[in-house]
Formats: structure tokens, C-alpha cells, sequence
């Protein structure tokens, strides 16, 4: 399983989630998965970003519960526990990646 506490924290980079390689870039500290980003269902050209917290439940490589949404407010950003408006408001992978080194938890 990739999902280890990350003791430093490093740069991230995206990598194809292994359940889904077309769709989901992990954000990854080293081995340590902290975050997704997908593209957003509701608007093209626009990204979600989700962060993993130790709550997290896995399934393999697949996270089933867990994961919290970085939600774009008029005062900054909020983590919430579903996609919602103000979920899909990151306008490249890079944005998104950028809000998770932000808001990460692991």
C-alpha cells in the first residue's frame, strides 16, 4: 500500500493513480500519497483537489472514505467532507497541486 505518514515533508509531484491512471494524479511526498486531483464533472477545463487525512480508508490502492475536498471561499480555502461548489475551482493540475502542499494533512 502507498499510504505511509510521511515523516518530512517534501516537495510534491503528481503521479497516475495506479486504480485509475486516465483520470486521477496523486499528489505524492515520496512514497506517501497525500492528495488527488481529478477534473471536474461539472466544469471542462477546471480541477477538483482532495486531501487525505489519517481517516482515510483504503481498499488496496483505492481511497473509499476519507478524503476531504479543498473548497475555494470567498476568504480563503475550507476543506470539506464531499465535492461541492467551490470544489472545481482550480483552473490547471498545477493550481490543484499547489492547494494541496496548502492544505495537506498527511
Amino acid at each position: 500500500m502507498l499510504h505511509l505518514m510521511a515523516k518530512d515533508r517534501g516537495q510534491l509531484v503528481l503521479v497516475p493513480a495506479s486504480y485509475n491512471p486516465a483520470e486521477v494524479l496523486w499528489a505524492m511526498d515520496g512514497r506517501t500519497v497525500v492528495g488527488m486531483v481529478i477534473a471536474s464533472d461539472v466544469h471542462n477545463g477546471r480541477y477538483r483537489a482532495g486531501v487525505y487525512t489519517p481517516q482515510t480508508q483504503w481498499l488496496g490502492d483505492l481511497p473509499v472514505s476519507g478524503t476531504l475536498w479543498i473548497c475555494v471561499q470567498r476568504h480563503g480555502e475550507a476543506l470539506v467532507d464531499k465535492p461541492q461548489a467551490g470544489t472545481e475551482e482550480f483552473l490547471s493540475v498545477q493550481d490543484a497541486l499547489a492547494a494541496i502542499a496548502r492544505n495537506r494533512i498527511v
